[in-house]
């Protein structure tokens, strides 16, 4: 129907013509409020209807009457649009109030009730601050905290390159590798598009071209928006699991100029970091959630990060990811494809676990990016290693697949390129001498957010609960709005620089959200007395278990089970 694609009944108008009833109607696709049109209520049923919905704050937005045989009846449309209260929590830094303003413009201007933003100086956390925008009286009460859990969307790859790096450093592999040296790619079988060779690019496939996405996919990605395509393709139903991708795709030829080989062109996709999640496993031995926690998040203080769920209603303190346009989509996560929020059911979130589905705060995601603050002597991998992953690649010889910045050729480039995981921007074409910095942003339904590393130590993280555009269908021509979040915190950024001074605070604040008390902290020490001791051992043994519904110290990995792994960090780290 026209109201789930995203469209709302403005107005309409009925009449009969010889006998013959005809109706016709006005549908628009913009920024949706919360609405609702009920059709052909008796007068006593109209009438209670207003009492109801007019004591719950939504207006009318038209009424109708109708003649039929049945006697006079009502069809009526309400909307709830209440005016809308401002709410900040955690410490305001009246220096940093740039950040604020972006923040509070973003959003507004895009009706976005939730967001969140987190901005480290130095390696030092110096802001972390929630955003409600709402007129909802229970989100008002409960305003969003800087603890605020969301989903990372593509902010995820920067996350699955370091763990890469850091596995290729323990072991002999190389980013040089074939990728069928670890996956078992037997099955495949792969051609390149538009021609009639024989030519076979999958052995040609390197780790190197997953990381900077010049594999040659180009628009056959099914991540993740492809499950009915997948699931048809194989014959299956839904939901989809990720063996089914790897099969689906290893049928899919690639799209790479003819008789080129692969790492001849560039295109942004997620199939690419879907592959590296299977090649971290077989690295490993682990799954890919718990081998990213073993070479990253607990060596940052970073346990509680999970990988997400397609059913986030399962997370009370998520963010409720707020469509647009308040779309309903069969979903692909039953069977039965019952309709859902886009959100929800409109695609399976761990299926993409890689390339885009980590969750967590915006304090974690900006923890993570502040251990490179430092490029010489950064706190995961190494001087070398972070040189080679914002390493700036040149063009690709044959151009870009998906259109993106070409600086040899695109004259209205921004200057942005991909390097490892990373965004690379003012590179190339910088006629305005602007700072280089790198960054990604993420974007899924009801969601965009946003890392940066900028060149003066500062690193900002930054997410709200909306996405306004997915494509030039979903709003409106001439809307007038661009989802561009990496622009506003660079602008806010650019704006406390030059507004000149020394605004930067000199405390830090990781304790207050960090569950080791610190980026300091030794793993293990769990009653951050210094030590990782026997009462350190004890709080796991004490502890051990499922936690949940409760939380337990024990917990150190964030996985809800106190278990072998806390044990494990408890003696790996002993001692002071």
């Amino acid at each position: 129907s026209y109201q789930r694609a995203g469209d709302r009944l403005r107005s309409m108008a009925t009449w009969t013509y010889i006998g013959v009833p005809f109706v016709a109607a006005t549908w628009v696709r913009e920024i949706q409020p919360e609405w609702q049109v009920l059709h052909g209520q008796s007068a006593a049923a109209f009438s209670n209807t207003v009492d109801e919905l007019e004591s719950a704050g939504f207006e009318p937005t038209f009424v109708r009457r109708v003649d039929g045989d049945s006697g006079i009846r009502v069809t009526s449309g309400w909307q709830f649009d209440p005016p809308r209260t401002w709410i900040t929590t955690g410490d305001e830094v009246p220096g940093l109030s740039a950040f604020d303003d972006g923040m509070k413009a973003y959003m507004q201007a895009r009706d976005a009730t939730q967001g969140a933003l987190a901005v480290s100086k130095d390696g030092r956390l110096v802001m972390a601050r929630g955003y409600t925008w709402t007129g909802d009286p229970v989100m008002q009460s409960i305003p969003t905290e800087p603890t605020a859990k969301f989903r990372f969307g593509s902010v995820s790859k920067p996350i699955t390159a370091a763990a890469m790096f850091s596995l290729l450093h323990k072991t002999s592999a190389s980013v040089a590798d074939p990728i069928d040296e670890h996956l078992d790619l037997g099955g495949w079988d792969v051609r390149v598009q538009n021609t009639n060779t024989s030519y076979n690019p999958v052995p040609d496939i390197t780790i190197e071209h997953l990381l900077r996405m010049r594999a040659g996919w180009c628009d056959q990605d099914p991540l993740p928006w492809g499950d009915e395509g997948v699931a048809a393709f194989l014959g299956t139903g839904l939901p989809i699991t990720q063996p089914m991708v790897m099969a689906y795709m290893g049928q899919q030829d690639l799209a790479q100029w003819p008789g080129e080989a692969p790492g001849y062109s560039y295109d942004y996709n997620n199939f690419s970091y879907f592959l590296l999640g299977r090649i971290i496993e077989s690295m490993s031995g682990l799954s890919y959630e718990e081998a990213v926690r073993e070479e990253v998040l607990v060596p940052l203080c970073l346990y509680p990060m999970t990988i997400g769920e397609s059913d986030h209603a399962a997370w009370p303190l998520e963010f409720d990811y707020l469509d647009p346009l308040r779309r309903e989509v069969p979903s692909v996560m039953h069977a039965d494809r019952r309709f859902e929020p886009i959100a929800k059911g409109g695609l399976n979130l761990a299926n993409n676990d890689a390339g885009g589905g980590w969750t967590g705060n915006v304090v974690q995601m900006c923890r993570f990016v502040s251990a490179f603050t430092d490029e010489l002597d950064p706190e995961i991998l190494d001087f070398f290693t972070v040189a080679y992953m914002w390493d700036d690649p040149g063009d690709p010889v044959g151009g870009n697949c998906d259109s993106d910045c070409d600086c040899n050729t695109n004259s209205t480039c921004f200057g942005d390129r991909y390097g490892c995981g990373w965004f690379l921007r003012n590179v190339c074409t910088n006629p305005a001498n602007l700072p280089s910095y790198v960054y990604h942003t993420g974007g899924l339904p009801g969601l965009r957010t946003v890392i940066a590393r900028f060149p003066d130590g500062v690193t900002v993280a930054a997410a709200v609960n909306t996405k306004v555009r997915e494509s030039s269908r979903d709003l409106a021509p001439g809307a007038g709005l661009d989802d561009n979040i990496r622009s506003m915190v660079a602008s806010a950024w650019m704006a406390i620089n030059a507004a000149g001074g020394d605004p930067w605070p000199d405390y830090s604040i990781w304790e207050q959200y960090l569950p080791c008390g610190g980026i300091d902290n030794q793993e293990g020490d769990i009653d951050e007395d210094g030590d990782v001791d026997v009462d350190d051992l004890m709080e796991v043994i004490g502890g051990w278990g499922s936690c949940m519904p409760l939380e337990c110290d024990g917990d150190i990995d964030g996985d809800d089970h106190v278990g072998i792994a806390d044990l494990l960090i408890v003696l790996d780290n002993w001692g002071s």
